[in-house]
């Protein structure tokens, strides 16, 4: 058994969120988003057909302070905005907006998991309202994909049939999958700002 530190540890559940994406083959703009209890961090991630060649940070702000669906929401929402006007910044991101979100939270069927216990399970029943308000905000479509945060982490793993365990305001794990996705390709003048 072997235990080692993924590349890009402080970044990994929105690196691996942008890295688990099926390959377009064209120049494709996206934001990409990890909801933590902490804060929530994002960034805009570019790729190109199979190879992600940009990846720049972005602002990181608190987690929703209050528990109710509504702020949760609305938080979320807002920092989705913002960085989504990054991505609009760029060529090739005039058509629809792919964000892809990485989250502190079980994801079931596409959304996270309403358990009970964490920030953003509440979430689970307005993924539409979401992905609405962003579409407003934005002016154009959005896709609007969760994954679980440390599955999004495990993404970046070097090797397959690994797990991957993530330590920030709480704990996390996710496992690479056995068959590597397509686009675990890092372009080899991948921009980092």
């Amino acid at each position: 058994c072997r235990v080692a530190l993924t590349p890009y540890p402080a970044i990994g559940p929105r690196l691996g969120a942008a890295l688990r994406v099926p390959a377009t083959g064209t120049g494709e703009m996206m934001v990409v988003v990890d909801l933590g209890h902490s804060s929530i961090k994002t960034a805009v991630a570019r790729r190109h057909a199979a190879a992600l060649t940009g990846f720049r940070l972005l602002d990181t702000c608190p987690a929703p302070s209050g528990r109710t669906a509504g702020e949760v929401e609305g938080t979320v929402t807002r920092a989705l905005a913002r960085a989504a006007e990054h991505a609009g910044a760029y060529p090739h991101s005039r058509r629809a907006l792919r964000v892809i979100v990485s989250v502190a939270s079980y994801v079931s069927a596409g959304a996270p998991a309403d358990d009970g216990h964490g920030i953003y399970g509440c979430l689970a029943n307005r993924v539409t309202s979401l992905r609405n308000g962003l579409s407003a905000s934005t002016g154009t479509d959005v896709s609007l994909e969760f994954v679980h945060d440390g599955t999004a982490a495990a993404a970046t793993a070097d090797s397959v049939n690994s797990a991957t365990i993530t330590a920030g305001t709480g704990l996390a794990s996710g496992f690479r999958p056995v068959q590597a996705p397509l686009s675990l390709d890092l372009a080899p003048d991948l921009w980092m700002a």
